[in-house]
């Protein structure tokens, strides 16, 4: 499913992170829709996942950003 990384250490042909985040969300959104509708579960479910899907989402985008600030901090106190 992911295509193939052109460098070592990147993923998903260096799309940014925060498009690679989006559509995991998405396709986490669909696969629990599908699957509430299947079985007939009810609405709230959704919305419940979407709410920790969004603050799980929220968070690792966070978690990036701080290491990816910290890692530019430390490449540009090297030179």
């Amino acid at each position: 499913m992911l295509p193939a990384a052109p460098e070592k250490g990147r993923t998903m042909a260096g799309l940014p992170v925060s498009l690679k985040i989006a559509m995991c969300f998405m396709a986490a959104l669909w696969i629990v829709g599908a699957a509430a509708y299947c079985f007939d579960y009810p609405a709230e479910l959704i919305g419940f996942t979407v709410l920790l899907g969004l603050g799980v989402a929220f968070a690792e985008w966070r978690a990036h950003n701080d290491t990816a600030r910290r890692r530019k901090a430390a490449g540009e106190s090297h030179d």
